[in-house]
This record gives structure tokens, C-alpha cells and sequence, in this order.
């Protein structure tokens, strides 16, 4: 029973060997390494590239493959990163409402100049605090997203846990 459950556990361990290779971004901070694993999405620039460009892994190799194109390690210059749970979620979501609530407010404020017939419709200090809240979006939406410069502070690897065969 036990050497049935031995072959079953490694048989297991062998279907998984394409999670087993990633890309790995060395930072500093509590978490020390950021993964990117085949089928994510990565947003990066290369030296030539003058926008960052966003597209999901395929393959990681020799070369990796991103929509379709093939990158070496060397051409990655920057690589931005995408909040998903703590401060910085909460600060995407903020640059998210802010701009949204200063349209409103604007909004509002004209129509409710109108229909008391007041001029003008919209008055400098309201216009000054739209203008904050769209800052305040902006501002938030900046702090969101962290790009790492690839140098020797930041380096990219490939990581590949699989085990050699011979």
C-alpha cells in the first residue's frame, strides 16, 4: 500500500512540470520575488519599445514567449507590476472613483446653477476642487503600479525547478 501511494504521489508531482518554470523578479521588501508563470499576463518595456507592452506568457525557455513574440532575458528594460490584493488595490480603486465622483459633482453643480438660474454655472471654488479630485485620482493611480528597472538590484531569471533527467 505504501509503494501504491509513493508511485501515486510522484505520478502526481510529474503532470505539474510546466508550473515548475517561471520567471522570477528579485525585489526588496517582505515579499523577496515576484513569479510569473506561463499563461500570466505581464506588463513590461523593452529597450527599443517606447510603451510598455502588456501580453501573456506562452512559453518560458531559452526565450520567452509573450502573444507571440520572442524575448530574450536581455530585452526586458522595466517591468511593471499589477496590484491584486492590499494598499495598492485600494489605491486603484480610489484613482478609479475619484475622476468619476469629480465628473459628477461638476455635473450636478451646473445642472443645479441652472435650474436656479444663479451664474455662473459653475463657480471657481467647485471648479478647484474638481480639479483636486481628478489630481487625487491621478496621484493614486501612479502610487497603484510599481515599475522595477531590470539592473543587478532588480534581475530577471528564469527559474527552473524541474528536475534533470540524464
Amino acid at each position: 500500500m505504501r509503494y501504491l501511494c509513493a508511485i501515486l504521489l510522484f505520478s502526481l508531482l510529474g503532470i505539474n512540470s510546466n508550473g515548475q518554470i517561471f520567471l522570477g523578479l528579485d525585489k526588496g521588501g517582505r515579499n523577496k520575488r515576484i513569479r510569473f508563470f506561463v499563461g500570466d499576463i505581464i506588463t513590461f518595456k523593452t529597450d527599443r519599445s517606447k510603451k510598455f507592452i502588456n501580453g501573456r506568457i506562452e512559453n518560458i525557455g531559452d526565450s520567452i514567449s509573450i502573444s507571440g513574440t520572442n524575448y530574450s532575458l536581455n530585452d526586458f528594460h522595466k517591468i511593471k507590476t499589477h496590484p491584486e490584493i492590499g494598499t495598492e488595490y485600494l489605491l486603484l480603486s480610489g484613482a478609479i472613483y475619484f475622476p468619476i465622483s469629480a465628473g459628477l459633482f461638476l455635473v450636478s453643480e451646473a445642472v443645479s446653477s441652472q435650474l436656479h438660474g444663479d451664474y455662473p454655472l459653475v463657480e471657481t471654488k467647485h471648479l478647484k476642487l474638481t480639479a483636486g479630485l481628478l489630481l487625487g485620482g491621478f496621484i493614486m493611480y501612479e502610487l497603484s503600479h510599481k515599475t522595477y528597472r531590470i539592473n543587478e538590484r532588480h534581475p530577471l531569471r528564469v527559474f527552473n525547478l524541474n528536475p534533470k533527467i540524464d
